[in-house]
């Protein structure tokens, strides 16, 4: 088992650096978008935006920053989409 594996999750599917993110994800800082995602989708209180992955109009993929600052070396957290999580 690596150090990175835990419980059979590899912890880089779930926190990266944000220079560790694919080029297809769109950072989103604005005010009024970070606030509609808080009120949309649940486990993003804590976040202050988001990097998101849509296709077709629906939400395929979204990771949390702490911060607004989309900064290279700042960590970002998977956060997991589920049918009732929206």
């Amino acid at each position: 088992m690596e150090l990175d594996d835990v419980n059979g999750v590899n912890v880089n599917d779930l926190v990266k650096k944000v220079s560790e993110l694919p080029a297809n994800l769109r950072f989103v800082n604005n005010n009024y978008l970070v606030s509609y995602i808080k009120d949309s989708i649940k486990k993003t209180e804590k976040y202050d935006s988001f990097f998101i992955n849509t296709k077709d109009k629906q939400l395929e993929e979204i990771w949390g920053m702490n911060g607004k600052n989309p900064d290279a070396n700042k960590y970002v957290y998977k956060i997991t989409l589920e049918r009732n999580n929206m």
